[in-house]
């Protein structure tokens, strides 16, 4: 298992899903940039997406309070998910599923409020599903 964990922002609104359990489901598409210098020294801006399932509490708060755009830490496991597609090609993607998450300020409160940062943390809670309740 790959657990990966960083700071994106995300880029679409929000959906919140309820699975036939009665448990919620966020699917959170994510992005990431970082810059570097080519051979030129020109500085180039690089940006990485990767989409997110969130299930239960964490799927709730994260709905709650956050929206398209806003910075978040996410931590979870990375799942490969492989499909084909109409044409009959073999298709896949990574995909993660969040075991937690942290609200991050944006750069504008960060600079604007020189306060101590308060954390916000849902608890680190084990949140257990069925494989049948993933849509994939």
């Amino acid at each position: 298992m790959f657990e990966i964990n960083g700071i994106a922002r995300i880029t679409h609104n929000l959906e919140l899903k309820t699975l036939p359990s009665g448990k919620s489901m966020l699917n959170l598409q994510l992005a990431s940039n970082k810059k570097r210098k080519d051979d030129n020294g020109n500085s180039i801006e690089e940006a990485c997406f990767l989409e997110c399932t969130a299930f239960g509490a964490h799927a709730d708060t994260i709905f709650h309070y956050l929206k398209k755009g806003s910075p978040i830490f996410v931590r979870g496991e990375l799942k490969l998910e492989q499909w084909n597609d109409i044409e009959g090609q073999k298709r896949q993607k990574h995909k993660m599923i969040l075991s937690s998450f942290e609200f991050v300020p944006k750069t504008t409160e960060a600079q604007s409020d020189k306060k101590e940062v308060q954390k916000h943390q849902v608890p680190n809670v084990r949140i257990e599903y069925d494989e049948e309740d993933i849509p994939f």
